[in-house]
């Protein structure tokens, strides 16, 4: 009778993980996109239709829309759009556009320049006959974006930055005529994954020419670059290296009282002081693949962690681990 109470006690605590794991997974069931051309990654729902320059003229959301493939291509190219997202439930489109620029980047101007910078993306939105609701700074893994919000046909919200000689904006669209909260944070919640795949270059142009002393000294850097018994590249690759240790470190840890916590609880909350020895090693058995899948998919489903796959491996070799905490 015990052996009864206990497997369904058993059955009722995975289940309940099983479903709270899943409930992560699709809460958490973004797609990645790279937009080559921008240098950017975006992450979007993976239910809006989405299009870039290198869909399929066989994909099936082109006619469920009522578009052509042709009609598509060129309005890409006449907008400079490189991704077009839709959400057909909530009538609201993202588009990703980018075009060469001489501008600015962004992230070499000062507070000056970068208020200027907003005032100038607000009146030539403004002189594209919408109404400027609001206009803002927004920063977003280091990177600043210029935020305009307006109304016209629709309600838009703007997100644009200068980097690397591109102009990158991203545009939020609610044909419903106006943004609730919760769609407000939606859409910062998918700019805060964007993602800049290059090192930002200076762009100045207008650069006073380099004095000898400075010539020499960029010499003098690439020489000590070259030479590997220079203490002060060692010190600064050591530093570089330990930054990235302790931080897998605290990865590893982390992920390990992720899998030692609720078998901690299972064992002094469900289990009534613990289970036989052919119980515990099917609970860690499961346990165990279960939290190496969320591990897995963890990282792919929300880049922002920036962890590696890695940590997957950690549930199963912490399965030992686990058959003790909840063995009687």
């Amino acid at each position: 009778m015990k052996g009864i109470v206990f497997m369904k006690k058993l059955i009722s605590f995975i289940l309940v993980l099983v479903f709270s794991l899943c409930g992560i997974c699709s809460f958490a069931a973004n797609v990645t996109y790279s937009v080559d051309s921008a240098g950017i990654s975006i992450s979007l729902p993976d239910d809006m239709y989405v299009f870039t320059r290198k869909t399929s003229p066989d994909d099936e959301h082109i006619a469920a829309l009522g578009l052509s493939y042709d009609g598509l291509m060129s309005a890409f190219d006449a907008k400079s759009m490189y991704l077009e997202a839709m959400d057909t439930e909530n009538f609201n489109e993202i588009v990703v556009i980018c075009e060469d620029t001489t501008d600015t980047n962004f992230y070499e101007l000062g507070y000056d320049g970068l208020y200027n910078a907003v005032m100038a993306e607000e009146e030539a939105i403004e002189k594209g006959g919408r109404k400027i609701e609001s206009a803002d700074l927004y920063e977003s893994n280091h990177v600043d974006f210029a935020k305009i919000v307006s109304s016209g046909s629709g309600c838009q919200v703007e997100y644009t930055t200068v980097y690397n000689q591109k102009k990158v904006r991203i545009k939020f669209l609610d044909f419903d005529g106006s943004f609730t909260d919760d769609e407000a944070e939606f859409f910062e919640n998918i700019i805060d994954t964007v993602q800049f795949t290059e090192k930002p270059v200076n762009s100045k142009s207008d650069k006073e020419p380099e004095s000898n002393s400075e010539i020499d000294g960029k010499n003098n850097a690439v020489q000590a670059t070259a030479d590997p018994d220079l203490s002060s590249d060692a010190s600064g690759a050591s530093a570089l290296n330990m930054d990235e240790l302790w931080k897998i470190i605290g990865i590893i840890a982390v992920a390990i009282a992720i899998c030692t916590i609720p078998a901690l609880l299972f064992r002094f909350v469900f289990s009534g002081g613990g289970m036989s020895r052919g119980g515990a090693a099917v609970f860690a058995i499961i346990y165990s693949l279960v939290m190496a899948a969320l591990f897995y998919y963890a990282p792919q489903k929300i880049p922002q962690l920036e962890i590696g796959t890695y940590v997957s491996i950690i549930p199963l070799i912490w399965g030992f681990v686990i058959y003790k905490i909840v063995k009687r």
